[in-house]
């Protein structure tokens, strides 16, 4: 392929990318008029739902998407377009026979993992609702990987759409519905739970209909595909299906554990959060807020953090298997500093005006999540930095590294929050320190592993102590802003107007530090302001 076919190909890809962490943003916002709609505890139930088709989805579709990607792949780029569709028929089979043995798991089992293990009864109708999803989500997986087999992602980002799109409209319709209607059945039975436990019920719907419609989108594309391709099989070096099957499960495998410990962490503090009080009110109640509320506030400002990880990711895989390890490590330089100088103010201003945030959205005294979204903005910089090195000691072909840090940590995740949920009982604290302590570990580990893979020296003091600096001097100066303001502005107001002084006098003290150059500013995000400021204050 040319070197403008590459770059084609790099920029679709990251398009793809785009398009899927403003879907995920959109799921996350979606959780603001749900919990309007159905209450902190429709959401609280409708969680588990949501976090085991996440969990099972993750596990399953990133795992045979990524095998049936990289199978294809290789077989097309060698013309062996007959191998190529063998490999997603075997994907198909395989997939298929999973999902349907997990739906049926779930459909079977979701009421008794409601009432013996969550001790919610109610959670169980959500649960076996959503389930008959994970085959239609596999399936969707399986093509979404042999179309980027074959060098498309358009098919892909389409689908992502379409499915925010339907789930989001779907859900959105059905938990009005449900609710109304489990009002009914509160004041028939006199137990307000009902009317909850229907309104998540709308949820899963939501989930089941997203799943159905993604699905026959992606096959109606294929069917197309297959017409207009008209590529000739050849008929040289035919793999057999018991070969092509073996590949595929030991493709699949190391990326589904990948994905199960990232994705499968929240379900896990779910589980050990609600059973540590048998179920009560009060502690459903506390894990809905905690999903419905500081989680979505968390989640858009990680995820906006990591908007950019994959052109900068591809850009450094690109030049390692090329063997050119000094561009490499200047793009790793490029990329670590990007990271840095966003992720760190994003998580300051978070904490600062994690209560004008909450208040944005919610109604009520949200003083206390607001405590929680301030400790869990430490999650956003260890977040962004850890998933850009996982992913590139993934695509540096050093999976077990990854596996095995994320096994670390998921045990000691594991480990703190029961000894965490015991002794601090009923506090969201339990559940952030419980994941930024082994994030925290994971975050170092992978670092490091990276700088000696790259073989990169990075400048401690310019590249993380200045920007840690700057920032929390600009909070500071924000939070004594904010206090003086919101009592006589508003909350809404305050943030308003202390946001922009505090992103100028963070880019102020950047300059008067020289943390960054002027060549650096040109590579980054709103580089034309960052100038502007410099040459107004006389900084550059």
């Amino acid at each position: 392929m040319s070197r403008k076919g590459k770059e084609a190909k790099g920029r679709r890809k990251e398009s793809y990318w785009t398009v899927l962490i403003f879907t995920c943003i959109a799921s996350l916002i979606l959780r603001v008029p749900l919990i309007y709609m159905t209450g902190e505890k429709g959401v609280a139930f409708g969680s588990f739902a949501i976090e085991l088709y996440v969990a099972a989805g993750c596990f399953f579709t990133y795992g045979f998407s990524s095998a049936t990607a990289s199978l294809v792949r290789y077989r097309v780029r060698r013309e062996q377009y007959g191998n190529a569709a063998r490999v997603l028929k075997n994907a198909l089979i395989a997939g298929t026979f999973a999902g349907i043995l997990c739906s049926a798991l779930l459909t079977l089992s979701g009421p008794e993992f409601a009432k013996n293990v969550l001790h919610q009864p109610v959670a169980g109708m959500c649960i076996s609702i959503m389930a008959p999803a994970i085959v239609f989500e596999i399936m969707t997986g399986v093509w979404k990987g042999y179309f980027e087999g074959n060098g498309s992602h358009i098919p892909s980002s389409h689908s992502i759409v379409i499915k925010s799109v339907v789930m989001i409209t779907a859900s959105l319709i059905s938990t009005g519905i449900l609710y109304r209607y489990g009002q009914k059945v509160s004041a028939l039975l006199q137990d307000s739970i009902y009317a909850a436990a229907y309104g998540a019920i709308g949820i899963s719907i939501g989930i089941l209909i997203s799943s159905v419609v993604g699905f026959l989108h992606i096959l109606f594309v294929f069917l197309i595909y297959r017409k207009s391709s008209g590529r000739k099989e050849q008929l040289k070096n035919q793999d057999r299906g018991q070969h092509i099957f073996r590949m595929l499960m030991g493709t699949a495998l190391p990326f589904m554990i990948y994905a199960l410990l990232g994705r499968g962490i929240l379900l896990l503090d779910g589980i050990l959060f609600i059973r540590q009080k048998e179920g009560t009110a009060d502690t459903v109640l506390l894990w809905g807020n905690y999903y419905g509320k500081c989680l979505p506030v968390l989640g858009i400002m990680i995820l906006f953090c990591i908007l950019f990880h994959e052109g900068y990711i591809r850009r450094i895989i690109y030049f390692m298997d090329r063997e050119e390890f000094r561009m490499a490590r200047e793009r790793m330089a490029e990329f670590m500093q990007h990271i840095i100088l966003i992720s760190f103010p994003v998580a300051v201003f978070t904490a600062v005006f994690s209560e004008n945030l909450l208040n944005l959205f919610f109604k009520g005294n949200n003083a206390s999540l607001a405590q929680a979204v301030a400790t869990g903005s430490i999650l956003i910089p260890l977040f962004a930095i850890s998933y850009a090195c996982a992913e590139l000691l993934v695509r540096m072909r050093k999976m077990r590294y990854v596996l095995s840090l994320e096994g670390i940590a998921a045990i000691t995740h594991g480990i703190l929050m029961i000894v965490l949920l015991q002794s601090m009982g009923d506090s969201l604290f339990g559940i952030l320190i419980a994941q930024i302590v082994p994030l925290a570990v994971f975050t170092v580990l992978s670092f490091i592993l990276v700088l000696r893979g790259i073989q990169y020296r990075i400048d401690y003091m310019r590249r993380l102590a200045f920007p840690a600096a700057t920032a929390a001097a600009a909070g500071l100066v924000c939070l004594a802003f904010n206090k003086l303001l919101s009592s006589f502005a508003g909350s809404t107001v305050s943030m308003i107007i202390c946001i922009p002084v505090g992103i100028v006098i963070y880019i102020i003290l950047l300059l008067i530090l020289k943390a960054i150059s002027e060549d650096e500013i040109q590579k980054l995000p709103l580089a034309g302001m960052i100038l502007f400021i410099g040459k107004l204050t006389r900084l550059l």
